[in-house]
């Protein structure tokens, strides 16, 4: 006896493959053509970090990503400069983002009473600069000509909430005899997948990243590390050092991008 169903199947599948047809298939799904799927709600970096230190009389230093940045991504730039007296006035690119200071400038002590850093950064940024440039070089001038050193370091970005994504900022300075350098804000939660970006310079050693950290960039033994942190953080920033050193220390973080966001928002 013949099974109904080996009869009746390939009927059934006939008749799904109109209906597919018929309705389509975003229809089935629940998808229209102007549905905007939603983004991911972590920030990843896309690139490593480029430096550029000068000692040169000027009052300007520029880097350049070695690769072309992608469209809303988010860049963070930190600097760090012999003076006390001077400080970063704007912060430009070839692509004309908008550049805004996260946390600074910061004065070292100590042995580093003659340091500033600095940290800012642009969202939702444009990452196409006029042809013939492919890629974003980014330009810090400070107010002042000056003849001692000056460091710039970018780094690339993806995932950030491209409306006002800063969230937190803290600095510290000190002299330490344990392996720790922390910068800390408030004990408040925070969103999941946030990104904590932190950086320091230290006197006449290097630093290494502190726990949960990765190294992102490392100019002259100095450090810039990064993490996502989880929703129960407490957020803050620690790296390790040996011997005990004079060090200037920053951390910011960063919403992720809303679920849901517009692109074109």
């Amino acid at each position: 006896m013949i099974d109904p169903f080996v009869i009746v199947a390939p009927f059934l599948l006939l008749l799904i493959v109109g209906l597919l047809q018929f309705v389509g298939c975003n229809a089935i799904l629940g998808l229209n053509e102007d549905v905007t799927l939603a983004e991911p709600d972590t920030i990843s970096s896309k690139q490593d970090a480029v430096a550029t230190v000068e000692t040169v009389n000027s009052n300007n230093v520029s880097a350049q990503f070695r690769y072309p940045v992608g469209d809303r991504h988010l860049i963070i730039v930190w600097l760090f400069y012999d003076s006390a007296v001077e400080q970063v006035q704007q912060i430009t690119d070839n692509a004309t983002n908008t550049y805004l200071l996260a946390i600074g400038p910061t004065t070292g002590s100590g042995q580093l009473s003659g340091l500033r850093q600095e940290i800012w950064y642009a969202a939702d940024v444009d990452g196409t600069p006029p042809a013939p440039d492919t890629r974003i070089n980014v330009t810090a001038t400070f107010t002042a000509t000056f003849s001692s050193r000056k460091a710039i370091v970018i780094h690339d970005y993806e995932g950030a909430l491209r409306v006002s994504p800063l969230d937190q900022s803290a600095a510290n300075v000190g002299t330490t005899t344990a392996a720790d350098v922390v910068a800390r804000t408030d004990a408040r939660m925070v969103r999941k997948a946030e990104l904590v970006f932190a950086a320091a310079v230290f006197h006449g050693t290097f630093g290494t990243p502190g726990e949960g950290f990765g190294e992102r960039s490392m100019p002259e033994d100095n450090l810039s590390e990064d993490r996502l942190a989880s929703k129960d953080d407490v957020i803050g920033a620690t790296f390790n050092t040996q011997p005990n050193t004079d060090w200037v220390a920053q951390m910011v973080t960063f919403h992720p991008q809303d679920a849901g966001q517009s692109p074109t928002a």
